[in-house]
């Protein structure tokens, strides 16, 4: 029932980053001679956000972004926990 909730939820932000994307696309079209420099700039920027395939980023358990920063870190964590463990390990073998 969970994994049907959270595709449920996926589901509905990809809609949600689609609709906004699409939004933000008309607006830059059809005002885009009334935006200033700078607030094109940010419309801009916005769409390269939401331009992402409109895939939302993930959220495991709805907890945070899993993003490049985050997923290296999580590595670096894991990686360094091994590390640790085949220490440890190799200490066993000795004694």
């Amino acid at each position: 029932m969970s994994n049907m909730v959270s595709s449920n939820n996926f589901y509905l932000r990809t809609k949600t980053y689609r609709g906004i994307h699409d939004k933000l696309q008309l607006i830059l079209a059809s005002e885009s001679d009334k935006l200033s420099p700078a607030d094109r700039t940010k419309i801009d920027l916005l769409i390269d956000r939401f331009a992402n395939g409109g895939l939302a980023p993930i959220r495991p358990a709805d907890v945070f972004d899993l993003n490049m920063a985050s997923a290296a870190s999580i590595a670096g964590i894991i990686f360094t926990y091994v590390i640790v463990l085949m220490q440890f390990n190799v200490g066993d073998n000795t004694v």
